[in-house]
């Protein structure tokens, strides 16, 4: 069996809302750093994001 170890990494928030974000441009600089080191940790890309409950509060990045 493989062992695995924690990794903590602190990456800097954001403050404004990312709820009006239409497009990946349009993000947080933050938010875009985040998203790109969580698919980066993962090995997978990320090709949709949330960004509110309405149905078309989506971005998709494909």
């Amino acid at each position: 069996t493989k062992r695995y170890k924690p990794v903590y990494e602190q990456i800097k928030g954001w403050k404004c809302s990312t709820k009006d974000a239409t497009c990946w441009d349009s993000l947080p600089e933050n938010a875009q750093h985040y998203l790109n080191r969580l698919a980066s940790v993962l090995e997978t890309p990320i090709p949709m994001i949330s960004t509110g409950p309405e149905r078309g509060s989506i971005i998709c990045r494909l």
